[in-house]
């Protein structure tokens, strides 16, 4: 077939995120995963073709253009995924591996038997251990000393430590094919100390000293692996070497310097890439008025980058032009940016207009206000709206997800993942299975238009297996018509035609190899916070407020002494009270603030058992009425809950979505009874025989009445009974009726308890708790006495 010498240039934007950088690590790992996979088929097919072989049916379907990855920027979050990721190009780290491979088939998420990529260590197993979160690190108070004299709220040598970790023993760049060996790693930083520049207009000449001064902050670190031909670009790259390789991490870290929340940095230049920003900008007519002594290197304190730059969009497609005219004029360029907190509305809404008043506003309400408009006015780059850029060659990955709690990191203003492994995980999976479905349905182009870009015309067969409809959500209207694109990346495991329908007989054995063939990531699910990891969490926070105050006191007495003596004096004479007082002004306000945020807490089965089983009781004792339908299962049958939101309410519905395997499959074993309530919802379960020959009288073919034996203690969480009982860990269901506190009963699949839901306990065993909805309990069980 030839070599051909056109190839998509790729530019990855990465948006700021705080802990939410676990969507933008998933992101970019299955992106990554899916060009591997691609570039080993094309390497075999090359190899057939040099040796005469053969191709497969399979092989006949994989197209052979190029894309390669010239560009990796971001701000905050996203620029230190750009940093590891480049990291991860010197030692290998960049591919998911099992048992030495890469994984061919799809898969939900990293296991423990995997080795993960250099992305996966940073963001999701950042740096817990054993007995001690990454949360715990961030509040442990050894860097505590007076409050004017810290750095940040939190402690930032967990940081420090995962940015350690990320550093390679030794600089080795080999990245693969579909990474550009002059790969440009862009970091936007914000400048504190600032940087003046002088702008020089025509009618002032050089004697004349008027001049309109203006003071930048908002900058970018440029780093290197491979030093390349002069681009004319405003940052000049700084080479990383065996020598300079702590430097890439360090502006990581500032990039990634949260406000207030984590450590600033300082940043070095060296004097020799500083005057070449100096001569770059003076051809611009611009002259940095800035003077440094002899011999000194540049240096100024970074914070996040995202304070000022979120989302660098426009200077990535500025680098990306300079690198295609300068070295490969003829190839398409396109840039993805990936953002896990898009500001997003329907593009048919528009916003309604809000009379501002009469009266104007209060001093509070203006200073609120010109925060807000600060804010607004950073993120909003008339750059990026002038940039002439067509709007096809930019394309964005956000989340989207079924329900509530899109992000698990999101709470909290982006540092809920900082809270849960497991929040981090679900973003992390949430990440990859988002880019699963922008590579396959969104980024493309016509077919013709592929063409063109990619120097590969494809076959009719390769278009068929390809090519997905652009239109497909207009499908059903009166003027629908496909609209036909090809995949930019192909996904090679969209070659995998198997689908879970395919297999008659699915049971436990033949579990693993269902799992193989099932070519779409499930949606991961959000189970909150415990209680037991909440009071953990307020009491880090607590020890963490504590001894800032105490560590503040002698401060905290002059002060009061300069208000007035008696003041000092009662501050002297009772400081327990006192720290005590100012301790719990802040802590007090933090603990409900946090059943707020975390409204979808999760109740482990232990603690229901331990705490709910006495207070179940107080709500009576029920008897089951309802008949069922039951079948009696051979084996390997399934029954499958799929949870939608409808009308912003859960409601289970069985049903075998496109033959994707779910985290909420029951597999029946042979003698297990397949139970169908006879309510409206028709849930369906799996018993074991024992348990209902015990609870059940037959009464016709597959008709089954409940015994006395189906009686349970029932407690309705109502308003009333959740005050009555002073049931704490459910008092969110008041404030916020939509969202469920939920569930882990003894099974695997989590209950999602919405208020005047019922908590129930079966009355032989009194040994569990689970839930049971309003309407299905309300249709199903009566009340035959009261305790």
């Amino acid at each position: 077939m030839g070599e051909n010498s056109k190839k998509i240039r790729l530019g990855i934007c990465m948006a700021g995120a705080v802990s939410a950088g676990a969507y933008t690590a998933g992101v970019v790992d299955y992106l990554i995963e899916t060009l591997e996979r691609w570039e080993q088929a094309k390497k075999r097919i090359k190899e057939k073709e040099r040796l005469d072989q053969k191709l497969t049916a399979e092989e006949e379907l994989i197209p052979l253009h190029d894309l390669v990855i010239e560009v990796l920027s971001g701000s905050s979050a996203g620029g230190m995924t750009a940093a590891v990721l480049s990291y991860s190009f010197n030692d290998g780290s960049y591919l998911t591996r099992r048992n030495g491979e890469l994984i061919s088939e799809n898969y939900d998420c990293t296991e423990n038997r995997d080795s993960p990529t250099k992305l996966y260590d940073s963001w999701i197993n950042m740096v817990d251990e054993e007995g001690s979160s990454t949360f715990t690190k961030l509040m442990h108070p050894e860097d505590v000393v007076t409050f004017g004299q810290m750095k940040s709220l939190l402690n930032s040598q967990p940081i420090d430590d995962i940015a350690s970790r990320a550093i390679p023993d030794k600089i080795d760049f080999t990245p693969p094919k579909y990474i550009s060996e002059h790969l440009s790693i862009l970091l936007s930083v914000t400048n504190l100390e600032g940087i003046p520049v002088d702008i020089d207009f025509t009618n002032m000449g050089d004697n004349n000293p008027t001049r309109n001064v203006l003071t930048t902050h908002s900058g970018f670190m440029h780093y290197k692996f491979k030093e390349e031909e002069h681009i004319d670009f405003d940052y000049p790259p700084l080479l990383i070497t065996d020598d300079s390789k702590d430097r890439l991490a360090l502006a990581a870290m500032a990039t990634g310097a949260f406000p207030f929340g984590l450590s600033n940095r300082k940043i070095e230049i060296e004097r020799k890439h500083f005057e070449k920003f100096r001569a770059r900008m003076k051809a611009k007519n611009m002259n940095v008025n800035l003077s440094l002594p002899d011999n000194h290197n540049y240096t100024f304190t970074a914070v996040d980058g995202g304070a000022i730059n979120n989302e660098p969009i426009s200077t990535t497609f500025r680098l990306l032009e300079k690198k295609r005219k300068a070295h490969h004029e003829e190839d398409k360029h396109y840039v993805i940016l990936i953002d896990p907190f898009p500001t997003i509305t329907n593009a048919t809404r528009i916003e309604d207009y809000e009379h501002p008043g009469d009266e104007g506003y209060a001093l509070k309400d203006q200073f609120f206000k010109l925060i807000q408009a600060f804010r607004n006015e950073s993120s909003f780059k008339q750059e990026d709206l002038h940039e002439r850029v067509a709007g096809e060659e930019r394309y964005l990955i956000a989340p989207s997800k079924k329900g509530f709690y899109f992000l698990a990191c999101g709470l909290i203003e982006g540092f809920g993942g900082f809270m849960k492994k497991a929040f981090r995980k679900h973003d992390y999976q949430l990440g990859r299975k988002n880019c699963q479905a922008f590579l396959r349905y969104h980024f493309g182009e016509e077919p013709q238009r592929f063409a063109d870009i990619t120097g590969v015309r494809l076959t009719e067969a390769q278009e068929a297996q390809w090519r997905y409809d652009a239109n497909y959500s207009h499908r059903g209207m009166e003027d629908y018509h496909p609209h036909f694109k090809i995949p930019l990346i192909p996904d090679m495991i969209m070659l995998q035609k198997t689908k879970a329908s395919d297999f008659k007989d699915l049971n436990k054995e033949n579990l693993a190899e269902l799992q193989k063939v099932r070519t779409e990531i499930a949606e991961p699910k959000y189970n909150g916070l415990t209680t037991q990891e909440l009071s953990e969490i307020t009491r880090n926070i607590q020890d963490r407020i504590d001894q800032m105050v105490a560590q503040s006191y002698p401060d905290i007495k002059k002060m009061a002494k300069g208000v007035n003596k008696w003041l000092g004096r009662f501050v002297r004479w009772f400081p327990r009270f006192v720290k005590k007082k100012i301790s719990g002004s802040v802590s007090g306000k933090i603990e409900p603030y946090l059943m707020r945020t975390f409204s979808a807490l999760t109740l482990e089965q232990k603690e229901l058992v331990k705490n709910y089983i006495k207070v179940i009781e107080n709500g009576g004792k029920y008897q089951k009425t309802a008949a069922v339908e039951a079948i009696v299962a051979k084996g390997g049958e399934r029954v499958v809950s799929f949870v939608e939101i409808i009308d912003e309410k859960e409601e289970a519905i069985e049903t075998a979505e496109r033959g994707t395997l779910k985290e909420d499959w029951s597999i029946a074993e042979p003698g297990e009874y397949i139970v169908t309530n006879g309510t409206k919802r028709r849930e369906q379960y799996i018993v074991t025989p024992e348990n209902f020959n015990r609870k059940y009288v037959k009464t016709g073919e597959n008709s089954y009445q409940p015994n006395e034996n189906a009686q349970v203690y029932a407690l309705q969480i109502s308003e009333e009974n959740i005050r009555k009982f002073n049931l704490k860990a459910l008092e969110n269901l008041i404030s916020s009726p939509m969202n469920p506190v939920y569930i882990e009963p003894k099974w695997e699949l989590s209950q999602s308890l919405y208020l005047d839901d019922y908590l129930v306990v079966p009355v032989e065993s009194r040994d569990e708790v689970y839930c049971i909805k309003k309407d299905s309990f309300e249709d199903t069980y009566s009340k035959i006495s009261i305790e």
